[in-house]
């Protein structure tokens, strides 16, 4: 028996035996002795060593090491030696599911289906494929729970195999008739086994093999006799011959079986258990390249990771090399074992430095070294204990260790003798610079860039799970990666109903708001925090106030540090993992740091630094109206919040970002009830109500913008300021006519005209004879349109305002058209034109090219419609107004289309739902998608017509 186990394990008796393997039942030698069943473990050996069997039992050991689960036996230590190849595993003592079969009442048997289904489905979104379903596979430990075992044939479901695998009767009909297994052919299996378990029998039955495989690819079964009427539909349409006729997969089986609900609620209590599993991605990809490097068949690995590094990769990388890289194994190492060992080996590295003619205090601090049962750690032990190096052939494989601990394994481990230019062979995979000391002595590999692409958690989980890419770059956001943190985020969506695991994996049901902190996760970072200097605090608070990037100057001015100990500190949070460096400034790693920092300062402590930066940006950077803004919100300094609130929201409202806009206006409405009752900040109430309707009009809001009108109302009334009431009365009458409301619309506007002509403001008189013509254009009264636009033509051709003029012109040239007077479109249009190319309004002329095309595509020539059209795109994408882009290529795909080039329409198509969607502007992509549809329809792409469809029917 091989030296390791048995210095390890007590072999007590043969309890099982496969066509692959033997099972022995074993006792660790460092357990106490006794009877308890959970002081027992199994060892699963393998019985003939050959390259496929080899390659079976490691595939069935690296999916039970990464992918554990209350459902799945759990696998350790495996050993692969001249003598002795194989694994231990849980010692399960109780009774195969075969032993319930056609046994159990509904009541149990709904429970023992839906812990299969749940097993199932858990192996098919890690991505693989069982391809030995069957009731004996399923065992019952002493406790009662139902455990998946022997996963010898476990294939990735993008490898799966070809070949007759698993156990006739329960193979899938394809894969007897030589195609390859699939998640359907699982499906298949499943279904052999709940039909099994109703019946108490297989659904065929044969005197022989042939007949029994006829059966199978030609027939369908009887159906099972449970009183359970959709689970025997079901189990018959698993059973189906055809693999496209099955459900797709265990959580489609539910849905038909009515037990969705059941099966979420069980996911949802095995959640850590879905998003731990699975190896670290390029772990195996790093394994290879280690291999490759590898100069002999018996390579010892040593790993030491770093405290901010340690996310699972490296000791990920452990145990495939464990696996891999030959006879070596990775012991685990108890605290206790460390403890007992540790100054011993300080002791003797004292000692040889003494030899050595050094100080005798060794340059390698063991102290340091995190240990509590790392795996890891045993390759340590046996490089600097004396007697215990590995044999001068064999090469030390040294990946990302501390810097210190590399000093000693090369000096101490491994001279180099430069006389004879004899050396063991030292590999080395790091990514710190400073070990390009070591050149000399080793081979290097640098892998700087490889962890970068290694240690991310959220790219683990997508390459198993379907999750929203743009759900998992908020999460990157939040967390800056840290699985950790990610892990606490996924696990209070879970407990808030956001996330859920459904037909399509896992989504989120609903938003979330993101600027709230779970409390497990402020644990986490206080944890953090709590070990940090004082120095590094205070510039992280300082920095979680800023709220924004910043330079080392500013924050060395507001901690008051000096500028190269700031510096100094900064470098050291940057290492530690707290920051980021980018174009000269420094920002926290992930946004729910920034709010742990925050969040870890008292209410009065963030009330003074926040009016100490506000003053700091005032004196400054007075020209950053938006940190002026924010921090003299936070400050409450209320008067210098509304006005600067006020400033920034108006800044984002003529930029056309609503959004940020909008989180100013707010800010500032929020001071409201604090301010004083004066003339001057009633105006600036009055003013910031107004522009809070015009951007809810803006969002489509109608309802707010309604509201804020209506109070920006009562505001001028009580002020007593006509000019406020008229732009108020003027805004409300836009409001309706765009909700389709024309009698208010009429009824406001008239009331604004009457306003501005007592005043003799005749800029906003035309503007109100505008709106005028617009609601009488709208509800068909074309006559009292032209009229009112007539009236609004004069007063701006009397002040010379050519942008108003062209949009009239062009306003008029339409009705022109719906009224038939066809003959003089073209001139209002061209009239137009000119005046927008005179005032040089470029957004004024796209509108204008766009109607022209318009009415040209609406008189049967496309092709001169097409011209126009595009001079318009082009300036639209030249002045960057979206908007108006998504409004013309949607008129150049139907112009295409009416050429009969369905092509380029379907081209068009496409461009005006990606614009769409960057816009979020649902009824044009709704509108994209239907054009599309029809596009492919005329192409005779039935397939994607229907999926466009369904897209514009989701909208």
């Amino acid at each position: 028996m091989n030296k390791y186990f048995s210095n390890d394990y007590e072999l007590l008796e043969r309890i099982g035996e496969g066509g692959l393997c033997v099972i022995w039942k074993i006792r660790p030698k460092k357990t106490p002795k006794g009877n308890k069943l959970d002081d027992f473990l199994a060892f699963k050996q393998l019985k003939e060593k050959t390259s496929d069997n080899l390659e079976a039992i490691k595939s069935e050991y690296r999916f039970l090491k990464f992918h554990k689960h209350p459902g799945v036996v759990e696998a350790f230590d495996f050993i692969d030696s001249t003598d002795l190849t194989g694994f231990c595993m849980e010692f399960l003592n109780g009774p195969t599911l075969q032993t319930n079969c056609g046994k159990l009442e509904e009541k149990a048997l709904r429970k023992v289906i839906l812990n299969i289904l749940e097993i199932a489905l858990f192996v098919y979104n890690s991505g693989y494929v069982y391809n030995d379903y069957k009731p004996q596979n399923f065992v019952y430990n002493f406790r009662g729970e139902l455990k998946l075992i022997d996963f010898n044939l476990i294939q990735p479901l993008n490898k799966p195999p070809t070949g007759k695998s698993g156990t006739l009767g329960y193979i899938a009909p394809e894969i007897l008739t030589g195609d390859k297994a699939s998640s359907f052919s699982d499906i298949y299996s499943i279904g052999v086994t709940l039909y099994e378990l109703v019946e108490g029998r297989m659904p065929f039955s044969a005197s022989n093999e042939d007949e029994l495989i006829k059966l199978v690819t030609e027939s369908a079964p009887t159906p099972p006799g449970s009183l359970d009427k959709s689970l025997n539909e079901t189990i018959v349409k698993m059973l189906s011959v055809k693999p496209l006729d099955r459900p797709a997969d265990p959580y489609e089986v539910c849905q038909l079986l009515g037990i969705e609900n059941e099966i979420n609620k069980l996911i949802k209590g095995n959640s850590r258990f879905y998003f731990n599993s699975g190896c670290w991605p390029f772990a195996s990809d790093f394994v290879k390249t280690l291999r490759k490097k590898r100069a002999v068949n018996k390579p010892l690995v040593v790993v030491s990771t770093n405290k901010h590094e340690n996310n699972g990769f490296y000791e990920d990388v452990v145990c495939l090399a464990g696996i891999e890289l030959g006879n070596e194994r990775v012991v685990p190492i108890s605290e206790d074992d460390w403890n007992n060992e540790k100054n011993d080996i300080q002791n003797m590295l004292e000692k040889r430095n003494k030899a050595n003619g050094k100080d005798g205090e060794s340059s390698y601090d063991i102290n340091k070294v995190e240990n509590p049962y790392n795996p890891l750690q045993k390759r340590l032990l046996n490089i600097f204990q004396e007697g215990k190096l590995p044999d001068q052939d064999e090469p030390v494989y040294l990946i990302n260790c501390q810097d210190d601990i590399c000093e000693e394994i090369i000096n101490v481990a491994c001279p180099y003798d430069t006389d004879s230019q004899t050396s063991r062979e030292i590999i080395l995979f790091t990514c710190s610079k400073n070990v390009i000391d070591f050149k000399d002595k080793i081979r290097l590999y640098d892998l700087t860039s490889f962890p970068n692409r290694t240690v991310s958690y959220l790219e683990k989980l997508m390459k198993r799970y379907r999750i929203d890419k743009e759900f998992i770059d908020k999460m990157e956001d939040l967390s800056g990666g840290d699985p950790e943190v990610i892990s606490e985020y996924l696990y209070y969506l879970l407990d808030e109903n956001i996330l859920r695991f459904g037909r399509k994996g896992w989504e989120i049901i609903k938003r979330f708001d993101d600027s709230v902190l779970p409390e497990n996760i402020r644990r986490i970072y206080n944890d953090r925090i709590d070990v940090l200097t004082k120095r590094s605090l205070a510039i992280l608070q300082w920095l979680a106030i800023l709220n924004v990037a910043q330079n080392s100057e500013t924050l060395s001015e507001l901690v008051d540090l000096d500028l190269s100990q700031t510096e100094k500190e900064l470098c050291q949070l940057r290492k530690d993992g707290w920051l980021k460096y980018g174009q000269g400034s420094y920002f926290f790693s992930s946004q729910s740091m920034a709010k742990a920092v925050y969040g870890y300062l008292s209410p009065e402590r963030r009330l003074s630094m926040h009016r100490k930066v506000a003053d700091y940006i005032k004196l400054k950077n007075p020209q950053d109206i938006d940190g002026l803004a924010f921090h003299y919100y936070l400050a409450k300094n209320h008067s210098q919040a509304l006005r600067y609130n006020y400033d920034a929201a108006l800044k984002w409202f003529n930029d056309f970002d609503y959004d940020k806009a909008n989180r100013f206006i707010c800010m500032a409405e929020n001071v409201f009830p604090f301010l004083k009752d004066n003339e001057e900040e009633s105006l600036l109430v009055f003013d910031t109500l107004l522009l809070s309707g015009d951007i809810a009009k803006a969002l489509a809001d109608n309802v707010r913008a309604e509201q804020k009108y209506k109070a920006a109302v009562e505001v001028a009334e009580k002020i007593n300021d006509r000019k406020a009431l008229a732009i108020t009365y003027k805004n409300l009458g836009d409001l309706y006519r765009l909700g389709q409301e024309f009698t208010k619309s009429i009824e406001f506007t008239d009331k604004a005209l009457n306003l501005y002509r007592k005043d003799n403001d005749l800029p906003h008189q035309a503007a109100c004879l505008n709106n005028l013509g617009l609601a009488m254009w709208t509800i068909g009264k074309y006559d009292e349109a032209l009229e009112n636009y007539e009236k609004a033509l004069k007063i701006n051709e009397r002040i010379n305002d050519l942008t108003a003029q062209a949009k009239i012109n062009s306003n008029i040239g339409i009705i022109y058209d719906l009224t038939g007077r066809t003959t003089e479109v073209m001139g209002r249009f061209n009239k137009a034109l000119e005046c927008a190319q005179v005032a040089k309004d470029r957004q004024s002329e796209t509108l204008v090219l766009n109607n022209i095309g318009f009415f040209n595509l609406n008189s049967g020539k496309p092709l001169e419609a097409l011209e126009y059209f595009k001079k318009g795109y082009e300036i639209a994408v030249d002045i960057g107004y979206a908007e108006q882009q998504l409004n013309i290529i949607s008129n150049i795909a139907q112009a295409y289309h009416k050429t009969g080039n369905f092509i380029k329409s379907a081209e068009s198509n496409h461009k005006a739902l990606d614009i769409a969607k960057a816009l979020k502007h649902r009824m044009y992509q709704a509108q994209a998608s239907q054009l599309l549809a029809v596009d492919c329809m005329a192409m005779g792409n039935f397939k994607l017509a229907l999926r466009m469809l369904t897209q514009a029917d989701v909208m």
